[in-house]
């Protein structure tokens, strides 16, 4: 009986090591396709910070200069949260490492949200298993002092504007990207100055209460650098705002 236990225990360690071990491998693949921090672009500053989790290998994020010296951030989410979405995400980087490769090298050639966001959905859609993200595609043109995003069942973008006192709470209503293959989306086009912040985050709630939370926590958090903001309110809004969930907070300030 008591070799029966131990080698019991042994087979459940053995296990329990195994299981371990095949995260750790797929965590660092997840890692792997995404940027190993933000980028150091001239005029932003920029902080993401994301609460880890073991299990969760949904999230994809990125980050594009392109050669008309525009920039362009992603966030997005897969729909579930299993081990297949892995797959799922590397399929969605490939798709967007193909479509933007033109825009990288090519300066005369002008970047559409909207032409983007189309490709990208109709390339979902017609894939057997359907794929579904949430998604944030973020446009800023510093030249213009501009910014245009289209955002598809993402919360609202946060603007903070160094002319008023009160954040802004911006959206555009779109279905999760790859739902409906005929979707014809929207935009909005923002002015985007110096020392203004943009925030995005991938809480879920209701929209009146994740409001009514950042508008508590922004006026602690505005003065510090985009690293730091971005931290504080992740905390912030993970210790008020129960989820099951990675949830990750992006911002970018304006700095010249």
């Amino acid at each position: 009986s008591r070799f029966l236990t131990l080698t019991l225990d042994k087979k459940t360690s053995s296990v329990s090591h195994d299981i371990k071990e095949t995260w750790q491998v797929l965590k660092q693949s997840h890692e792997n396709l995404l940027p190993s921090a933000p980028p150091n672009w001239a005029y932003f500053d920029i902080g993401f910070s994301q609460l880890p989790d073991a299990s969760d290998l949904n999230t994809f994020f990125d980050f594009m200069r392109l050669a008309n010296q525009t920039h362009i951030i992603i966030m997005a989410s897969y729909h579930e949260n299993y081990i297949e979405s892995l797959a799922y995400i590397g399929m969605l980087k490939g798709m967007v490492q193909s479509l933007t490769k033109p825009y990288l090298t090519e300066e005369g050639n002008p970047f559409s949200p909207i032409w983007f966001t189309a490709q990208l959905n109709e390339m979902l859609s017609l894939h057997e298993k359907k794929p579904k993200f949430s998604f944030h595609l973020l446009l800023l043109t510093p030249k213009n002092n501009q910014c245009c995003f289209i955002s598809c069942g993402f919360p609202s973008i946060i603007h903070l504007s160094a002319e008023k006192e009160l954040p802004r709470f911006i959206s555009n209503t779109n279905p999760l990207l790859g739902e409906d293959p005929h979707h014809e989306f929207y935009e909005t086009t923002e002015n985007f100055a110096q020392n203004d912040t943009l925030i995005l985050h991938s809480f879920k709630g209701k929209p009146k209460t994740l409001e009514k939370k950042i508008n508590t926590l922004i006026p602690n958090t505005i003065q510090l650098a985009a690293q730091s903001q971005a931290d504080s309110l992740l905390n912030g809004l993970n210790l008020s705002i129960e989820t099951k969930k990675t949830q990750s907070v992006l911002c970018i300030k304006r700095i010249i």
